[in-house]
């Protein structure tokens, strides 16, 4: 969470305008290599005025850039028509992307809990909250779309109210989620190894793949299928 930050106003001759913003663009790249610097961003807020906010998680990563910075602003005095001012803040609020990572973690939980309540307790209306509005399907054998989830879930209650999924491994790519699975429908069956392929947009299943192989009764190693 962030909970600090800088506020540097800076005052360019105008003549010299484009030269700063080509000097603030260049310094991106400086700026990516701070991992204390949570986020920057250099404002135009008028035809000679300029800004450059900064926010950090904490005082150490303030005060790292602060000291990485301080040659960048000093090699900027000749643009500008008076010396920058510099304030210290305090973040009230804010509202930032979530890092890849995160939103690769979301996604892993959206699909254990699908598993959770489609797969365990055959629930069409909570499922629905975690698939998007519109739901491709590519097994052959489920209609597309919600309704072929529904009727899914519905044969799955009627058939094999029993059917579970252990998930052994978990793994998410961009938006694609791919679940290592062992599904067994009936208690006392070996059940599949199932690969399971979701896609997610904006944090909902829109698409899904799979493919399954049951596990035999005997095997030419010891390795199991899981």
């Amino acid at each position: 969470m962030v909970t600090l930050g800088f506020h540097v106003q800076l005052a360019v001759k105008p003549e010299r305008a484009q030269e700063l913003e080509a000097r603030l663009r260049a310094t991106v790249a400086n700026i990516e290599r701070e991992p204390g610097t949570i986020a920057w961003f250099a404002l135009r807020l008028g035809p000679s005025q300029y800004a450059v906010v900064d926010v950090f998680e904490d005082e150490a990563g303030r005060e790292a850039h602060a000291v990485a910075g301080a040659p960048r602003l000093a090699g900027l005095a000749e643009l500008l028509a008076a010396p920058p001012t510099t304030l210290r803040t305090d973040v009230i609020a804010a509202k930032l992307p979530a890092a890849a990572a995160d939103v690769r973690d979301a996604n892993k939980r959206t699909v254990l809990a699908f598993y959770e309540v489609a797969i365990r307790h055959k629930d069409f209306a909570a499922a629905r909250e975690l698939v998007g509005p519109r739901y491709l399907q590519h097994n052959p054998l489920i209609g597309d779309g919600l309704p072929g989830l529904e009727g899914f879930l519905a044969e799955l209650r009627d058939r094999f109210p029993g059917l579970r999924a252990e998930v052994k491994r978990i793994f998410a790519d961009g938006d694609f989620v791919i679940a290592h699975v062992h599904g067994i429908r009936s208690p006392g069956e070996r059940g599949s190894a199932i690969i399971d392929i979701f896609r997610l947009e904006h944090g909902k299943i829109v698409e899904h793949w799979d493919v399954m192989q049951p596990v035999p009764e005997t095997a030419a190693n010891p390795n199991t299928m899981f």
